[in-house]
């Protein structure tokens, strides 16, 4: 694909993707990016992520009537982002939360950061189900009608509303799950559609990393339906049992856009080559990635 913008110029493209994102989920109460185009993203590809920009635009106009999120005057409506400092897939938050709230200060919001390392159980009792995430409280919902007019389309949570950052904030999140982790190997879900064109960018990648990994990663390609027709050629290609099987599995997971992984039953992440889908592994698994042949254990 073409793209030759430069760093600064992506950056700002970026963050205004970012922020169409996070008012999109507050106008229209609905966020249904597919991966598809998140990983142009992570392919550098500045003019593919300006299309969406223009692409969500317009879906908001059409929502909206063009009309820009609003709060109380002289109110200001403060959210959270809760996130683990300690956990490296979530360190991305810390470079696109700053971006990201010098445009939302327009709209009267402002998202503060919080590392919820030591209140985990806390929060799995509360009712989250991943990190990072956007918390809004009752109280803050309050200030603002078009808000609280749309928490009913948000996760309820004790004491407010959970809106999931994966997918316009970050690429990556960690599932408050306890997963399926082994000391002696990872276990991997590809997740792709058979319409979707990265995916098939992707499988080759895919193959390579699970076979530099060998016994330590335990790969498994999970056909699933993001558009019409996926599903037929899903059961056409694995049968009626393993289809239902993956649908199960998208279920769980909540998987909405292609490819994604799921790693040991617990971290989501996205990507394209084989050097983002092996980060990711290694970013979750250091210990693996350390048993790697010294040839393997670079970036390709």
């Amino acid at each position: 694909m073409e793209g030759s913008d430069s760093k600064e110029g992506f950056s700002k493209i970026y963050a205004g993707f970012a922020i169409i994102g996070l008012l999109f989920i507050m106008l229209a109460g609905y966020v249904f990016f597919e991966l598809n185009a998140i990983n142009a993203r992570l392919e550098k590809n500045p003019s593919g992520i300006s299309g969406m920009v223009t692409a969500l635009e317009q879906r908001l106009t059409a929502l909206e009537g063009g009309s820009p999120t609003t709060v109380t005057p002289n109110v200001t409506v403060k959210m959270k982002l809760y996130y683990m400092l300690s956990d490296p897939l979530q360190t991305e938050v810390l470079k696109n939360l700053p971006g990201l709230n010098e445009n939302l200060k327009k709209q009267g919001i402002v998202i503060e950061l919080e590392d919820v390392g030591e209140k985990i159980q806390e929060l799995k009792g509360a009712g989250f189900k991943s990190l990072p995430v956007i918390f809004l409280s009752e109280a803050e919902a309050e200030k603002s009608e078009q808000l609280k007019s749309q928490t009913d389309t948000m996760q309820k949570v004790k004491g407010g509303y959970a809106i999931d950052a994966y997918g316009f904030l970050t690429n990556t999140k960690v599932l408050l799950s306890d997963g399926c982790k082994n000391k002696d190997y990872a276990t991997l879900y590809f997740f792709y559609s058979e319409s979707c064109p990265y995916c098939k960018q992707a499988e080759p990648n895919v193959e390579k990393v699970g076979k530099d990994f060998g016994t330590m990663l335990s790969v498994e390609n999970v056909c699933i339906k993001i558009h019409e027709g996926d599903d037929k050629l899903c059961t056409d290609k694995y049968g009626a049992a393993n289809y239902t099987r993956f649908d199960n599995l998208r279920e769980q997971y909540t998987i909405s856009g292609t490819p994604t992984y799921v790693l040991d039953c617990k971290y989501v992440f996205g990507g394209i080559s084989y050097d983002q889908i092996k980060a990711q592994i290694c970013s979750a698994r250091a210990d693996l990635c350390n048993k790697l042949p010294k040839s393997l254990n670079t970036t390709q």
